[in-house]
């Protein structure tokens, strides 16, 4: 059984391919680059690839408020003893050199000063009347440290052209 059917052109409105053949002939090549600010980019399309000019974060950081230190001081120092707080790093701070058998007290952003190793969140740490701190829970080396270059590298693809 064969249909004999006929396009149905609604009144008033384009066939498809007059439609798209009216779109191309319409549109222009882009043959020129310009640089806006990231405001005026709304609509746009990245020309080139931008490559992140530093490292994010530039430096080790702080992932959270709390106490920074050398693993190994802390397991060193006698039973019951705890770590005697020597330092204050608040965020936006230049990088320290974390004081020897001792700790920072630390906030979120904030530079992990060289020599500590882990960030133990102040809700697991106690502070006993000499000001030292104990620590509650297990102990991971490196927690809580957010890694200079851990989000972007310099020199890497930050956002691909197109």
């Amino acid at each position: 059984m064969n249909c004999h059917c006929a396009e149905i052109v609604t009144p008033g409105l384009l066939d498809l391919f007059d439609a798209r053949q009216r779109l191309i002939d319409a549109a222009t090549p882009i043959n020129a680059v310009e640089s806006i600010t990231l405001e005026q980019s709304t609509g746009r399309v990245l020309a080139e690839t931008l490559v992140a000019p530093l490292d994010m974060p530039g430096v080790d950081n702080s992932a959270m408020d709390g106490y920074a230190l050398c693993l190994a001081d802390y397991q060193a120092a006698p039973r019951g003893a705890g770590l005697p707080i020597l330092q204050r790093v608040p965020a936006g701070a230049g990088v320290m050199l974390l004081p020897e058998g001792g700790c920072a007290r630390i906030f979120t952003g904030a530079p992990v000063p060289m020599g500590a190793d882990i960030v133990v969140p102040q809700e697991r740490v106690t502070l006993d009347p000499r000001g030292h701190i104990h620590l509650e829970g297990s102990l991971v080396l490196g927690a809580n440290i957010r890694r200079q270059g851990e989000e972007t590298r310099i020199g890497t693809p930050a956002a691909r052209c197109g």
